[in-house]
């Protein structure tokens, strides 16, 4: 009995080591399942993409094997992009540091602004240069009118018009015109006066504009051409500046922030909020003159519908 105790106990001590062993040399290795590959989410990744304001035809995708956003160029030339445009893409897009770009990011290279917005999956390519206002114009035509009519028991009788118009033309450029019409009748006498008080044609350029007519002291709405000897030109031109139109001299700064959800962004000073702002999926501006004035840090939080904090910066 003694003996099988004995022998027992001798095997488990044997078997001890050998579990051991056994354990230290087990390794796991990571694969990817049948039927997907490492690369499958970043080739999945489209942007809507659009240049200086145009739409491009075809999505511009990320590709891991050139580590570098790409497009179909055959594609966008039998769509009519130009081969200035093309040229600018080849150029942006391989500068664009895609993997440190968590949700979206913005970016001045090569004179281009690029933003970029992954949870929108948008990308806006714009010129720099172009920091004026300049919408596209068109055709068109706005006119206003009044008509004032008086009378009284003596025989007195007064009828006055006067009408504005703005003639829309294309290539940045509008026309404007004034006219009046009054008549005065009191027994016999009656005076009458009618004409164009003002009118002037002017071109916008992306800085200045020059604009060209003639110009009546009864028109006070047709613009600031005016002297200190006297405001009534029968003829003038002149060369103005747009200053006020420059997207840069509108605020402060911008702040730029990506959500995720759509909720508000709440700015937090010394632990007391300060300012809320409604926040939409993808890329928010926030003008900082929305917020007190002064040098300061803020802590900015990402609140859903449901009140849950979301991000903290």
């Amino acid at each position: 009995m003694a003996k099988v105790i004995s022998g027992w106990a001798t095997s488990l001590l044997l078997l001890a080591p050998s579990a051991a062993t056994y354990a230290n040399d087990v390794q796991i290795e990571y694969q990817v399942p049948a039927g997907f590959s490492e690369s499958d989410q970043d080739k999945s990744m489209q942007f809507l993409a659009t240049l200086d304001g145009t739409p491009l035809p075809g999505p511009v995708s990320w590709s891991a094997e050139k580590n570098q956003l790409t497009f179909d160029e055959n594609l966008y030339r039998q769509n009519g992009i130009s081969a200035g445009q093309i040229a600018t893409l080849n150029k942006v897009l391989p500068q664009i540091p895609y993997a440190v770009c968590e949700n979206g990011c913005d970016y001045t290279l090569s004179g281009q602004n690029v933003s970029l917005d992954k949870v929108k999956k948008s990308l806006t390519i714009s010129n720099g240069s172009s920091r004026y206002v300049q919408p596209v114009t068109m055709l068109s035509f706005i006119h206003n009118q009044s008509l004032d009519l008086r009378a009284s028991s003596q025989e007195y009788r007064a009828v006055s018009a006067f009408g504005q118009g703005y003639l829309g033309l294309p290539a940045q450029s509008y026309g404007y015109l004034s006219w009046y019409y009054s008549q005065n009748r009191n027994y016999n006498t009656r005076q009458t006066d009618q004409g164009i008080s003002t009118w002037y044609l002017q071109k916008n350029f992306a800085s200045t504009y020059l604009r060209g007519g003639r110009q009546d002291t009864r028109d006070a709405a047709a613009g600031s051409v005016n002297t200190s000897l006297n405001p009534s030109f029968d003829q003038f031109v002149t060369l103005g500046s747009q200053d006020n139109l420059n997207q840069d001299k509108k605020s402060a700064g911008k702040l730029v922030l990506f959500a995720t959800s759509d909720g508000d962004y709440e700015f937090y000073r010394d632990g007391r909020l300060i300012r809320r702002v409604p926040a939409v999926i993808g890329r928010n501006e926030i003008d900082y003159n929305l917020l007190p004035g002064g040098f300061y840090s803020v802590e900015i939080r990402l609140v859903n519908r449901n009140g849950q904090v979301l991000s903290r910066e």
